[in-house]
């Protein structure tokens, strides 16, 4: 992660506003903001890594099985330095096992240790999805229709009064700071 984080007076106002809004994919880029800002909500996509399809099927079936050791591979990521958990089905999360481990005992406990972690915070987003607390935000990595974002849209709103916000990297200087309402 950065090291960098606003000590400014105006931080605990945008503290304030981020704790009001979570991460829904489709990379962690939100939570480097969020973590910027000194602002750490525990979250399943917090630090997690998905695509739009992944993510509507896990809203779908509730992430049913996420965090069960059958899908779940812990594979090292060299380039990021550090263990990830994966579930094809669903996502690939950070585990912040930056240490390559020999041992296949210690690789075993960090993944079902992470296992555990990706029951728990499933469970609480669904929790979440159902209580009108929070605004969403999903940035896609690559360009998406707005079809998409409100397939999304519609996901979420068959869980709960979820309420989502968008960005689209694509976005032509006409749609930038265009709002469409679903």
């Amino acid at each position: 992660l950065p090291a960098y984080q606003d000590a400014s007076p105006a931080s605990a106002a945008n503290q304030a506003l981020l704790l009001g809004l979570e991460n829904l994919g489709e990379t962690c880029d939100f939570s480097i903001a969020q973590h910027h800002f000194n602002t750490n909500p525990t979250s399943l996509l917090r630090w997690g890594s998905l695509s739009l399809e992944q993510l509507l099927a896990g809203l779908g079936d509730g992430f049913a099985g996420l965090g069960d050791p059958a899908h779940a591979e812990l594979t090292w990521n060299a380039g990021a330095s550090e263990y990830k958990l994966r579930d094809p089905r669903y996502l690939a999360a950070h585990t912040w096992a930056r240490q390559r481990l020999d041992d296949p005992d210690e690789r075993e406990k960090i993944r079902l240790a992470g296992c555990a972690r990706l029951r728990l915070l499933a469970r609480k987003l669904m929790d979440d999805l159902r209580q009108p607390r929070r605004i969403y935000v999903f940035r896609p990595r690559r360009p998406r229709t707005l079809a998409d974002f409100q397939a999304l849209h519609a996901a979420l709103r068959r869980i709960g009064p979820a309420r989502l916000l968008c960005g689209n990297p694509g976005a032509t200087l006409c749609e930038t700071g265009q709002v469409e309402a679903a």
